[in-house]
């Protein structure tokens, strides 16, 4: 049943029917399959329906699913509760998502949910980049041009090049990937972090 009913919602969504398929997900039938809701909760979250879309990506992130638990962590995070965002992100990282792995590091740097911490935020910063997650490699740059001296700042120059070249190209290729989704955000994020949420690919 469970796989019946993702390959029924999903034919709805290839062809841009969600509100069919999410009909299909919230049934009776099909609300308990892990892929529809996880749906749901992103359905909800892009109609801003916080609420409904924490529960949904909790029902999912029960089930220890890595992508729901970074669900529940971006709604905590939009609706304010940086505890329970930082939680969240903490365990979707351990579960292996990436994305989660780079909020963490975020989170320590700015102070939310926890006492601002740099050398942790560089830590997860690093594990981040080392999966080729661009979002932290930019994050590492940036912590050398504003605490760096200035040959060290120099020495950045070749690799923000390389960057900002890998940023296009995959760009080009595929504008939502999540490789570079959060750059689009995190400038907004950093003075107004209520607003947005992690998992925001619209502008992230």
């Amino acid at each position: 049943m469970e796989s019946a009913c993702w390959i029924k919602a999903y034919k709805f969504i290839a062809n841009g029917e969600d509100k069919k398929a999410m009909e299909v997900c919230s049934g009776e039938l099909c609300s308990d399959v892990l892929e529809c809701q996880k749906y749901m909760g992103l359905m909800y979250y892009k109609q801003a329906d916080m609420e409904q879309a924490g529960e949904w990506y909790l029902r999912a992130a029960k089930k220890g699913d890595a992508d729901a638990l970074y669900g529940v962590a971006s709604v905590r995070y939009v609706q304010g509760s940086f505890d329970g965002a930082l939680q969240y992100f903490k365990e979707a990282s351990r579960k292996g998502n990436i994305r989660a792995l780079h909020w963490v590091g975020f989170m320590y740097q700015k102070g939310y949910g926890a006492s601002q911490d740099l050398d942790l935020a560089r830590k997860y910063y690093r594990e981040s980049a080392k999966h080729g997650y661009l979002v932290a490699e930019h994050a590492l740059l940036s912590f050398v041009f504003q605490k760096g001296r200035f040959l060290e700042k120099l020495k950045t120059i070749p690799r923000l090049i390389s960057l900002m070249f890998k940023a296009t190209i995959i760009t080009y290729k595929n504008a939502d990937d999540e490789r570079l989704s959060d750059l689009r955000t995190l400038g907004r994020l950093i003075n107004s972090p209520q607003k947005r949420s992690a998992t925001d690919k619209g502008s992230a």
